[in-house]
């Protein structure tokens, strides 16, 4: 592995979430996401729903750009597929979003 590929690893693995310290996931969170999770069934960002769905296929299929902006700051897994194969992308596309932004 080349030097700066592993100093950029490591950086990332260390800024990851532990989804076992709600203390420090309810400081992580933000209060808005964290009632958005809830609404939808999801006990963190990370998390999983009937057929492997994720917050993130949710939020992109939903148009709801502001809570996808906010799970990818937080490092959900933009690859991760559901029980079908399908990512978030994959559901954005297929209900119309994201939208362009103003600006």
């Amino acid at each position: 592995m080349h030097t700066d590929t592993a100093f950029v690893v490591r950086e990332c693995l260390a800024s990851r979430v532990d989804r076992n310290a709600d203390s420090h996931l309810e400081k992580v969170v933000p209060a808005a996401l964290s009632a958005w999770l809830a609404s939808h069934g999801f006990p963190d960002p990370h998390s999983r729903s009937v057929n492997g769905e994720t917050p993130l296929m949710r939020a992109a299929q939903h148009g709801e750009d502001a809570v996808v902006e906010a799970l990818l700051e937080l490092g959900t897994r933009a690859d991760a597929l559901d029980d079908n194969g399908n990512h978030a992308l994959w559901f954005a596309c297929l209900h119309g979003g994201p939208r362009p932004s103003c600006g």
